[in-house]
């Protein structure tokens, strides 16, 4: 066996040993511990045991005070601490006449037996009295109570209950000493353990040394490693964003590309196509009726073409927004949104519009759109506010709805309007907030630096 192998042995052995040595003093320190508790729950059973007799006693001269207030006064009510105490003895009795009977103690048993036979005398004494004076006979009664027997009997009562507190008290004593052994066996053991734990410590940190060096190694090159996975996954995310940002920037350019040539290329040919089927339906003799109400379907059909065609245009670029300008093109939006869900909308925008960027007027214009389609979708909403503020660096657009509102658990996953117009802002090197509480309706704020955008046009009032 190698001086390595031998050394493991060694430690393992110690410390297999060291277990073991713990774990024997851990079930002794805990059989103590049990010791204690069970000597201090008797200790303080015999204390009250020691309290009920002196409140046992006191209630008995109670009861003797009553009884002579009544005989001197003849008045009822000095009767009522006799009557007050009656049942707190009879309780008081059973109580302590149960106590004796667990505690296998048969002398003080026999004892206690004794007091309550003392006790049920004493009581049909002053019972027998107060019966005497009801009748009467008052003389009878203070012979009675003038008799040594009714004092015999309550001095006796006195020195067996004295006793019986003594009795306690020494018990009591008895396990005081007994809490001094286990406690300074705890105390020992303790010590031993924590010396042990000790020794294990000096040993178990000479060899963590060892292991130090190499850990701190590899915790180094941890360190490199997530670094670079780091970095890694930083140019990839600025990937997603730049490539997330140029298809939004290609979709908004294709839909301006394809909104022109509809316009122009398809608006043209069905202006013509009207009018070519205008001029031969008035040219038709009049034997062509039938001709000419086709040609009349023909003229309707082609106006519900060129309202498809308008109206195909007005979603994929919005006429107003590319003629007009970002102001113009919200009031016309929040009009629209206004007559057809039946809202109240508060406008908060600058009097002169404001020419913007392109790409800056259609985000703020499509963010618009998006949270008032989501306002008609899901918010229930009554009065909605929209606020664009504008100066020579920056561009903030407020919506504000007093709808149902939303938690964040309640965003669907699958959901890509909230994505999008946060994905449109970074883009631009703008930020998003979304704020919105269960009841408390939603807000979706958005902010532009406008100075930074790139390929900005100067911005000023039109």
């Amino acid at each position: 066996m190698n001086p390595q192998t031998r050394t493991r042995w060694s430690w393992e052995i110690a410390l297999a040993a060291s277990i073991l040595v713990c774990i024997g003093v851990l079930i002794a320190s805990e059989l103590g511990h049990q010791r204690l508790q069970t000597g201090y729950n008797q200790a303080v059973t015999e204390m009250r045991a020691s309290a009920k007799l002196g409140e046992l006693l006191g209630y008995l001269t109670d009861a003797e005070t009553g009884q002579r207030g009544f005989m001197i006064t003849k008045r009822e009510n000095y009767l009522d601490l006799y009557k007050s105490v009656q049942p707190k003895i009879i309780r008081m009795v059973a109580e302590l006449t149960e106590y004796y009977r667990k505690s296998e103690d048969a002398a003080a048993a026999k004892e206690f037996g004794e007091v309550t036979a003392l006790i049920g005398q004493k009581l049909s004494e002053l019972e027998l009295t107060i019966g005497l004076v009801r009748q009467g006979r008052p003389d009878t009664a203070q012979e009675i109570t003038g008799s040594d027997i009714g004092k015999e009997k309550m001095d006796l009562i006195r020195i067996k209950v004295a006793t019986l507190q003594q009795h306690e008290r020494d018990r009591t004593t008895a396990l005081i000493g007994s809490w001094e052994f286990d406690r300074n066996l705890s105390r020992f053991s303790v010590a031993l353990v924590v010396s042990l734990n000790i020794v294990l410590l000096v040993v178990l940190h000479r060899w963590l040394r060892r292991d130090w060096a190499a850990q701190k190694l590899k915790q180094q090159y941890l360190l490199e490693e997530q670094d670079r996975l780091d970095r890694l996954v930083s140019e990839r995310a600025a990937q997603l964003e730049m490539l997330a940002t140029h298809i939004q920037q290609a979709i908004e350019n294709e839909k301006s590309e394809l909104a022109r040539e509809l316009h122009d290329e398809m608006g043209a040919i069905l202006t013509a196509s009207k009018m070519d089927v205008a001029w031969v339906r008035q040219r038709l003799p009049a034997e062509q009726a039938g001709l000419a109400e086709k040609l009349a379907r023909a003229v309707k059909h082609l106006d519900q073409g060129v309202q498809i065609k308008r109206r195909i245009v007005e979603s994929l670029r919005p006429t107003t927004l590319t003629s007009f300008g970002v102001v113009v093109a919200l009031r016309e939006l929040a009009e629209q949104a206004q007559e057809q869900y039946g809202w109240q909308i508060e406008l908060e925008l600058p009097e002169d519009d404001w020419k913007l960027p392109d790409h800056a007027s259609i985000a703020l214009f499509r963010i618009t759109q998006e949270a008032l389609n989501n306002a008609a979708k899901y918010a229930s909403a009554k009065k909605i506010r929209i606020s664009l503020i504008c100066d020579a660096t920056t561009a903030r657009l407020e919506i504000v709805d007093d709808g149902i509102g939303f938690a964040k658990t309640d965003v669907r996953p699958k959901s890509h309007g909230l994505a999008g117009m946060r994905q449109r802002m970074m883009g631009l090197n703008g930020s998003l907030e979304v704020k919105s509480e269960p009841g408390h309706g939603t807000a979706v704020r958005a902010m532009l630096p406008l100075a930074e955008l790139r390929n900005a046009d100067a911005v000023a009032p039109a």
